[in-house]
């Protein structure tokens, strides 16, 4: 009897948006999830166990999403309807796998989760089940694409050996290793003044208007740009600081696929917003709030996001986001039973 993956729940790939799917993808997913529970457990030693990556938070940040008033039928779907205002949760943090200084280079982290209308996920997230989560970082394109480099890079990235660590990047490629060096390399700047993107593509909407998409927050609020502290939690404590007395605003912006120049399976590949404009559907408002707090830090360390906790409508797309089924899930679970 074969081995039973968490993968085998996914729905299969969607050729008409251009999915393809991967040899052995499933296997190679578990692959990965068992190796990264692997490194997790050798570095958290008997917990509790933080995510493999992006594991320092700078807060979690009580947020609304509200819906264009003028949102064209086109770009309707079961969550995004004219007017609908939701409950939202952000997570901003940090990639690297150990926390440290804000000051290091690395690639910061979005995280939403919506807490929309009710109605089947394709994932449900057991504390919050009408989530649909929204996943960006400070950079457009992702570094990997094919899933069997992509676990050679995590094998070879989280191994105890220096030798092994230090040729994880051969298994990117040198595309993928450029990418990889710009998207750690980015400024350092105010959260509040940082735009974020999804890098991989979701399905957006049903029937007719299905689309293949990718999506971008973007900071729009006419904020003073304080300058950021130099100590190890600036990231931290300059959006604190704004939120101590106004609040912080986001545009929602997606594109959509219009052909074989924006490929699916194929996210280092930028979509060139001249064939592919971003069309704004939905603002992120962050409040103002105290979120500097043991309970705030404790839901930022306890929030489980997932890109397939969505609705079919938004269905993550691609081989790296199928692979993150499998991962997500299995981490979660690991991080649940470790509390």
């Amino acid at each position: 009897m074969s081995r039973r993956t968490n993968l085998d729940i996914a729905v299969p790939p969607d050729e008409a948006l251009g999915e393809i799917a991967y040899p052995d993808e499933a296997a190679l997913a578990q692959e990965m999830a068992d190796a990264i529970t692997a490194f997790v457990r050798e570095r958290d030693g008997a917990g509790p166990y933080r995510r493999d990556v992006h594991p320092k938070a700078h807060g979690a940040v009580h947020a609304t999403l509200t819906v264009a008033d003028d949102l064209p039928p086109a770009w309707r779907t079961d969550v995004f309807r004219p007017r609908a205002n939701y409950a939202a949760w952000v997570r901003f943090s940090n990639s690297s796998p150990k926390p440290r200084s804000d000051q290091r280079l690395d690639a910061r982290g979005m995280a939403v989760k919506v807490l929309g209308p009710k109605g089947p996920r394709l994932r449900s997230d057991p504390e919050f089940p009408t989530a649909c989560d929204f996943i960006a970082i400070n950079y457009p394109r992702f570094f990997i694409a094919d899933p069997r480099d992509y676990l050679t890079f995590i094998r070879r990235g989280l191994s105890t050996h220096w030798w092994e660590r230090l040729a994880a990047p051969l298994a990117l490629g040198v595309k993928g290793a450029a990418i990889a060096t710009a998207a750690a390399g980015q400024p350092l700047l105010p959260l509040h003044r940082t735009q974020f993107w999804s890098t991989v593509p979701y399905a957006w909407g049903i029937g007719p208007a299905r689309r293949a998409v990718k999506y971008t927050f973007r900071p729009v609020s006419p904020l003073d740009e304080l300058p950021l502290g130099g100590g190890e939690h600036a990231l931290r404590d300059a959006l604190q600081e704004v939120l101590a007395y106004e609040p912080i605003v986001f545009e929602l912006a997606v594109q959509a696929r219009s052909g074989e120049a924006q490929p699916v399976e194929d996210p280092t590949v930028l979509w060139d917003e001249a064939d592919a404009p971003f069309v704004p559907v939905a603002r992120l408002t962050l409040e103002p709030q105290e979120f500097s707090t043991a309970e705030r830090d404790a839901l930022a360390e306890r929030l489980a996001f997932n890109p397939w906790h969505c609705s079919a409508e938004h269905r993550p797309l691609g081989a790296i986001n199928r692979l993150r089924l499998a991962v997500y899930a299995q981490m979660a679970a690991l991080r649940a039973s470790g509390r």
